[in-house]
């Protein structure tokens, strides 16, 4: 995944622009007088210092140059700087820009939302931040979410997002339970990514059929398409290229990924800087865990799970390393065929510099029967609220 990085921002830089501000507020007090009369320069010259500081704190908060990857609030997925890869990732005749294969990276740059279809509604969403597993598994029994009854097709999965994972996970003596604890954490982040993924796929398959039916696409219909090339690195707008990244990752897949690169979610990455994945970055700016064992590596850090999440899949969608899995996935698209975790995963062999990765992906999928797991979906109706709010009330 090739994300530009964004200039942080310096301590010296904003403390100059806030003493420029001051110093021309105090320029202003003389036209105040002027225009309100004397005596009336305080309620006014407080009004725009109010207005002044909050636009200057909200830059910081949540400006472009936010160290850390957004997460359940906004969409985490950033575009790719589009002159950048074309100066150094020429398109190929398929549409899919020629990159040096390498690992992943993570490296943050601006964040461009696509409006009305990667923000999930938020009413329906329980969010959970556990203190402790104990605290975890509570919430799960309070609304009776139990992987059996996924597994079986007797339930949908609750909207239940767990923001960070208890740093006592590792401390559960029954390994079934810690396993079943992780997926259950996991597994509703890995739904809601590929919705958010699947909303922006119907809508530019529409557009799509619009302009292939002669249709001429609106302004803000083509400004939506550029926007989605923009974020998946595509030129132009290229139709199958976009067919191939805008696509959804199969669950088993991201499941098994993830139990590998967090160590069943106790590696210090995944607990100190919800780092599901391993994703590496080179921007010294960003927010980065580093391993003791390698001081020379970077592991990107996350605001919570999700936004690691779904950079995982942003990465998949878009890096060069991994343009195998897009075209085998596209092939089973084509065929109508399940998106198979199993068989992709062999696809995803320079993900890790682990020996036989696709191997001991495919053992994690066998060996705790994540294929089940592919048809889960999110429950959208309204028995799983009613169940929490009954709860909550006490009836």
């Amino acid at each position: 995944m090739v994300y530009t990085q964004s200039p942080q921002r310096s301590i010296g830089a904003d403390s100059a622009g806030a003493e420029l501000f001051v110093r021309e507020s105090t320029k202003a007090m003389d036209g105040i007088r002027r225009w309100f009369g004397r005596g009336t320069e305080g309620p006014v010259l407080g009004l725009v210092l109010a207005v002044g500081l909050t636009a200057l704190f909200a830059q910081f908060e949540t400006g472009q140059d936010s160290g850390m990857t957004a997460g359940l609030d906004l969409p985490s997925i950033n575009p790719v700087d589009s002159a950048q890869a074309q100066e150094t990732e020429p398109a190929s005749k398929s549409g899919e820009p020629v990159r040096d294969p390498a690992r992943q990276t993570a490296r943050r740059g601006p964040v461009v939302e696509l409006p009305d279809l990667t923000q999930p509604d938020f009413r329906n969403i329980e969010v959970v931040a556990p203190a402790s597993t104990k605290d975890l598994q509570s919430n799960f029994e309070r609304i009776d979410y139990r992987l059996s009854d996924v597994r079986e097709g007797q339930a949908e999965v609750p909207r239940v997002y767990v923001t960070g994972l208890p740093r006592d996970l590792d401390e559960l003596s029954s390994v079934d339970d810690k396993k079943r604890a992780f997926i259950r954490s996991i597994l509703p982040l890995v739904l809601l990514a590929n919705q958010e993924i699947e909303e922006k796929r119907s809508h530019m398959l529409a557009l799509f059929d619009k302009r292939e039916a002669g249709e001429t696409l609106e302004a803000g219909e083509q400004a939506w398409l550029d926007e989605l090339g923009e974020q998946y690195g595509v030129e132009d707008s290229n139709p199958e290229a976009l067919k191939r990244r805008v696509d959804v990752v199969p669950v088993s897949l991201a499941l098994a990924q993830a139990i590998v690169e967090s160590g069943w979610g106790t590696s210090r990455f995944a607990l100190e800087g919800n780092a599901l994945f391993g994703q590496r970055t080179w921007g010294k700016a960003s927010q980065a865990l580093v391993p003791k064992s390698d001081r020379a590596v970077r592991v990107q850090a996350f605001e919570d799970l999700m936004a690691s999440v779904r950079s995982y899949m942003h990465n998949l969608n878009t890096h060069a390393a991994y343009r195998g899995f897009r075209h085998q996935r596209a092939e089973a698209v084509a065929r109508k065929d399940t998106l198979d975790g199993y068989d992709l995963a062999a696809q995803l062999e320079a993900y890790a510099e682990i020996n036989n990765y696709v191997d001991k992906l495919r053992g994690l999928i066998r060996a705790n029967d994540l294929r089940e797991l592919e048809a889960a979906r999110l429950d959208e109706s309204s028995s799983f609220y009613a169940r929490l709010r009954a709860f909550e009330t006490g009836r």
